[in-house]
């Protein structure tokens, strides 16, 4: 999404605040992505940690969150899974909004960067760990 919600930044704290324990000091809305349902923000802590908040603000497909956390703990490399809130739920709801709190992790995509042969490599072995991964459908 590339232009902010109408939300308001302090429900968004509050909603932080309540479900992951997290005091925000800044919350910085970050126009990127494609979805126009989804909208992305960076939020840093009173402690300075960095933090990606995704909103989901249509349509939430929980599968979206779960299965990233499934490949983490399968051990697929290259996945970066959900932060769980204080109550081990892997997204908070608000009143027009899913939340989902990840690690910030500085750096450029793959289509803003060409990718070394290293990296193509490393890549490859991440897809393959993602296909071969034996994932239940329990908690999808």
């Amino acid at each position: 999404m590339l232009v902010k919600p109408n939300i308001n930044d302090q429900e968004l704290i509050d909603t932080l605040s309540k479900g992951y324990g997290l005091v925000v000091a800044s919350l910085c809305f970050l126009p990127i992505g494609a979805d126009f349902e989804t909208a992305v923000y960076q939020a840093e802590s009173s402690t300075g940690e960095k933090y990606f908040l995704k909103l989901r603000l249509g349509s939430f497909n929980r599968a979206s969150v779960t299965t990233p956390m499934h490949l983490a703990r399968a051990g697929v490399g290259g996945v970066i899974p959900p932060i769980p809130t204080l109550d081990g739920q892997l997204w908070v709801s608000g009143p027009s909004f899913h939340a989902i709190l990840y690690p910030y992790v500085t750096g450029e995509n793959g289509i803003e960067r060409q990718l070394s042969d290293r990296q193509w490599v490393e890549f490859g072995s991440t897809m393959r760990a993602f296909h071969e991964a034996q994932i239940s459908r329990e908690g999808m």
